[in-house]
């Protein structure tokens, strides 16, 4: 029986602390970093002060988006322009975002490039004037958990 792998703690505090060192170097512009697992459930969650509310929410949507497609939030908004459609027209999913700035967790045993297999879950960033920016802090954490 094969066993799916998931995020453990340590990975997400690792996630965290680097992206927070980081985005401190940068602290006039505060940030939410958020962590789901496989089903886009929160499992880790931090801001930086003075933060609004939609980019929190923005942030907890980005890394959703990531961890249901299995891609980062980038291609999916990408494919999603390609074919002119909307989140209404992909079932209705309001959780979804076409935000830059969502990245895939997936264990590194497994095709990359290949949506379907062994998704751990997701890491999205919001915060940052340009959603590049939010995904660069993404792929720090995303690094960080060494997966």
């Amino acid at each position: 029986m094969e066993q799916m792998p998931f995020i453990t703690l340590a990975q997400c505090q690792a996630a965290m602390a680097a992206m927070l060192d980081e985005a401190q170097k940068k602290s006039e512009l505060p940030v939410a970093m958020a962590i789901v697992d496989n089903h886009g459930m929160l499992i880790n969650y931090q801001e930086m002060d003075r933060l609004r509310l939609f980019t929190r929410r923005h942030a907890i949507r980005k890394a959703y988006t990531a961890a249901i497609t299995g891609m980062n939030s980038a291609r999916f908004a990408e494919i999603n322009r390609a074919r002119d459609l909307g989140i209404r027209e992909l079932g209705g999913d309001l959780q979804l975002t076409p935000g830059i700035g969502g990245v895939v967790v997936r264990s590194s045993i497994h095709d990359q490039d290949d949506f379907h297999t062994n998704v751990m879950g997701g890491i999205g960033v919001g915060g940052y004037f340009s959603g590049k920016e939010d995904e660069e802090l993404a792929m720090i954490g995303l690094k960080a958990m060494n997966v």
